[in-house]
């Protein structure tokens, strides 16, 4: 229909009510008569040629303009306007309504003119900007947008309004529930689940233009009432249909999202989608609904990159956000917390991200937790930092130094400041660059000895420093990273049998240069001894305190560095005594990954024994050994000795040989010990009668704890003893073998003790029989 019967009534008032009221139900109403250019009356029909533009409207009529053209009683052209809003932004807009008559063909030599009708929307205010303050709401500090450009001015044609169920609100908001009512609420689509979505530009406290598409309500200027637009912001908000159409997708443009002051800069976000909710006024509706929404657009939650980690960590963090609320009541406060982050996940260093990419020395666990302008990333308790209050506990809750003693012991409590001293993570345009920034620097305490880690060594403070500067170019270019990390004056106790004094540890990584590590041992007490190992403490005398700066071995890997050396010392004879062959070596290895550092030392190596004479006595081995933190982790030995005499009787000749060995090896899993043992003798008389005797018996045990097996170890002995007897008489010779192997196997189905007492009765008669 050209007109439907709400028109005709609305057409009435506006040219005909003089007892009408205008839209604030006040003022007198003056109606417009519509101009007309042709008017002609038929017995066929009559021709209309009228149109008119009502501004202001009558109460009630939501009909802005009018165009009617018709010929003998026949329709050919028919425009109609309807004033209203594109919900929730504000931009006044029109509804067109608009039927023509086409010519077209039926069938063959069959053409007629149909009459044809589409919908349109016109964008009157193309720019909406809000104040910023009252009566806009929290003062305009839940939007970070100034002001939102819709960049169309004219859609494509739409299907017809609330034509699908999915296209209009719930019934009740429509009294009477017609089609004609419909056009009055409704989402603007293209046909089935096909919505319009609005080319919206927002413009941020920068001047910076954000671009994106979303579905907007069509709300006729009538519907712009206190009540009936509780009722949409009820919808908006909260329905399941509009759930996914509220949701802006910002693709990770850079929006600001809180104002930004000297110090408290860090307030530009990567936003990857917001949800757009819609806000009432705070003071009241407006007197003129016909000029203003009655509504604020606002910002629920939303996603968003966490740019500062993901510059130093080199992984994707999407994060879920929403504005922290003492900001959205009060603006910036002590820590100037503006967001606040909604389900993080930790972010753990382990293989897969590894703590090179900020200091290498600790392994900064962190639980973000929320945004703020000064300090960036917030960890832990958010109200902590937002009160300007530094809680190690709280920030870093499972951060570890040097991969295993907690962070949250051994830094102090502070008050957030820019003194460097408390934790700063954050992300801040520096000229035609973005630098990202992780840094702190602190004291640590010093006080007893903690276990495993010992601050304050040789009565000087420990100081512990994490710097990190990633500068990416804003053109896209390669960002440049570098890193330091320093902790000097401390202690390493790896389970009190290696005890290594630290003067500095420090990992730097510097743009075009490989990643360096120096480790300055303490030229006294770099290296003790303790425990069953102390003994050796002879030996430290050879090792160098600065082995571990710049030295022979540096590997450095993504997961982590290895320092170390071999140092080769003269071969030692005091009188019948010759000790040869000797090697000391050292290495301090410190894992990216979480893991604690473990040191290894060795006395030769298996491939290069030592070798060691007394007299007639002789023999070689190694000895070397891998610990960190929580105890000795690897210990591997070998050991062989022997001893040989010869006589020479003229008649007689003889020599007799007895030599033995080991091989031990532990590990956290599995001990393996092979030892031997080995005699023999010749004897030959004349020449002509020898006799040879040679017994070799080897026992091998081992005990494994493999996984899967309930923890259950398992053990096993077994051995060989071979006798070996060969006789030769002039030109005759006979040998004669004789061996025996026992292997003894111990495993979860062999019977315990109690399995052979099942009850308490024969266990008190066994008692009874040693009383």
């Amino acid at each position: 229909k050209p007109l439907d019967e709400l028109d005709r009534r609305m057409l009435v008032k506006l040219t005909a009510g003089f007892d009408e009221k205008q839209q604030d139900g006040k003022t007198r109403y003056n109606p417009r008569a519509a101009f007309v250019r042709r008017l002609m009356l038929t017995a066929m029909g009559g021709d209309l040629e009228a149109h008119r533009k009502f501004d202001p409207r009558a109460q009630g009529a939501d009909l802005s303009a009018w165009t009617h053209r018709s010929a003998i009683g026949r329709d050919y052209f028919v425009r109609v306007e309807y004033s209203g809003f594109l919900f929730p932004f504000g931009h006044r807009a029109t509804l067109v309504k608009l039927t023509e008559r086409k010519f077209q063909w039926r069938a063959v030599n069959d053409r007629v003119a149909f009459l044809r009708q589409r919908f349109f929307i016109v964008v009157r205010d193309r720019t909406i900007e809000y104040p910023g303050a009252a009566p806009q709401e929290f003062n305009g500090r839940s939007l970070p947008f100034s002001h939102v450009t819709c960049a169309v001015d004219v859609t494509p044609d739409l299907d017809v309004p609330g034509g699908r169920a999915a296209d209009r609100l719930p019934a009740d908001f429509y009294v009477p529930d017609t089609d004609a009512m419909h056009r009055m609420a409704f989402w603007p689509s293209r046909g089935a689940n096909n919505d319009y979505r609005f080319p919206l530009v927002g413009t941020d406290g920068t001047g910076r233009r954000v671009a994106f598409e979303m579905p907007l309500l069509f709300i006729s200027e009538l519907r712009n009432t206190s009540a009936d637009t509780d009722t949409l912001r009820t919808y908006w908000n909260g329905h399941p249909d509009a759930a996914a159409r509220r949701v802006a997708p910002l693709g990770g443009q850079t929006v600001r999202m809180a104002p930004a002051s000297p110090g408290a800069e860090d307030v530009d976000l990567p936003l990857i989608d917001a949800e757009i909710r819609a806000a009432r006024p705070t003071s009241g509706m407006s007197a003129t609904p016909a000029k203003k929404l009655q509504q604020y657009p606002r910002f629920g939650a939303y996603h968003a990159r966490l740019a500062a980690i993901e510059r130093l960590t080199g992984q994707p963090r999407p994060e879920a956000f929403k504005f922290y609320q003492p900001y959205l009541d009060g603006g910036m406060g002590t820590g100037a917390v503006f967001a606040e982050i909604t389900g993080a996940t930790k972010l753990s260093f382990d293989g897969a991200n590894p703590s090179s990419s900020v200091g290498g020395i600790a392994t900064p666990d962190l639980s973000p937790s929320g945004l703020s302008a000064r300090h960036g990333v917030a960890s832990g308790a958010i109200g902590s930092v937002a009160g300007g209050n530094f809680d190690p506990a709280a920030f870093f809750p499972d951060a570890k130094l040097l991969g295993f003693y907690p962070l949250k012991l051994l830094l102090a409590q502070l008050p957030m400041d820019d003194s460097g001293k408390t934790p700063k993570i954050t992300t801040v345009e520096a000229g035609d660059k973005i630098r990202t920034v992780f840094a702190i620097t602190q004291t640590l305490k010093t006080g007893e000895p903690l276990p495993g880690f010992l601050t304050g060594a040789g009565g000087h403070d420990t100081v512990f420093t994490l710097d990190t500067r990633v500068d990416a170019p804003r053109n896209g270019g390669t960002p440049e990273t570098q890193v330091t990390g320093t902790l000097t004056n401390f202690r390493i106790s790896f389970f009190g049998a290696l005890i290594i004094h630290f003067d500095r540890l420090r990992f730097l990584t510097v743009p075009g240069r490989k990643p360096d590590v120096d480790v300055d041992l303490n030229p006294e007490t770099g290296v003790t001894f303790g425990g069953a190992l102390e003994f050796i403490n002879k030996l430290k005398d050879f090792i160098p305190a600065n082995g571990f700066s710049d030295p022979p071995n540096l590997d450095v890997t993504p997961t982590g560095i290895t320092a170390g050396y071999s140092l080769g010392l003269p071969a030692v004879q005091v009188g019948i005594l010759a000790l040869s062959n000797i090697t000391l070596g050292a290495s301090f290895s410190l894992p990216f990954t979480g893991k604690p550092p473990t040191a290894r030392f060795n006395f030769a190596e298996r491939q290069n024994t030592f070798n060691l004479t007394v007299a007639m006595f002789g023999g070689g081995g190694f000895v070397a050994m891998v610990a960190d933190t929580s105890g000795i982790q690897e210990i591997e030995a070998q050991l062989d000795f022997g001893a040989q005499i010869a006589i020479n009787l003229g008649v007689a000749s003889g020599s007799v040989y007895v030599k033995g060995g080991f091989y031990f090896h532990y590990a956290t899993e599995a001990i393996q010990f092979e030892g031997f043992v080995e005699m023999g003798g010749r004897l030959s008389v004349l020449g002509l009668i020898s006799v040879s005797l040679t017994f070799h018996l080897g026992l091998t045990y081992e005990l494994l704890e493999k996984a899967g097996n309930n923890g259950i170890r398992s053990s096993k002995l077994f051995g060989q003893a071979t006798l070996t007897v060969e006789i030769e008489i002039l030109f005759f010779s006979m040998s004669v073998d004789v061996s025996v192997e026992k292997t003894f196997v111990g495993a979860e189905a062999d019977p315990t003790f109690a399995d052979l007492l099942p009850d308490r009765a024969m266990w008190s008669e066994y008692c009874a029989a040693y009383a």
